[in-house]
């Protein structure tokens, strides 16, 4: 099964819950399995990962900020952060990750 796991970093910004949502139910309607990264980049790191369903992701358009959190991550930012393996749900040609941010994400 393909999987997808979604960070949020950077500040926070209109539409980061919409594109939270869209991503979750288009994977979803695709037989994805779906993960939340909690607290961007930082989470990355710590490997904490929040399946995501349907249910999860209603009613989130209207909320400000971003449901997952958002934080950065001054490990992921040394060469050698990047290199190590970052989550449980990776496997050979069967993860993708999305990432929506304002900033943070840019300068990685």
């Amino acid at each position: 099964m393909k999987r997808i796991a979604l960070l949020t970093s950077g500040g926070d910004a209109p539409g980061m819950n919409a594109a939270i949502r869209a991503v979750t139910r288009c994977a979803l309607a695709e037989g994805w399995e779906v993960f939340g990264v909690q607290n961007g980049f930082a989470g990355l790191m710590a490997d904490t990962l929040t399946p995501l369903l349907v249910r999860d992701v209603g009613g989130i358009i209207q909320r400000g900020g971003t449901v997952l959190g958002s934080a950065r991550s001054a490990e992921f930012m040394q060469r050698g952060g990047r290199e190590r393996p970052h989550w449980s749900i990776s496997t050979p040609g069967n993860a993708r990750r999305c990432s929506s941010s304002t900033t943070g994400y840019l300068s990685v």
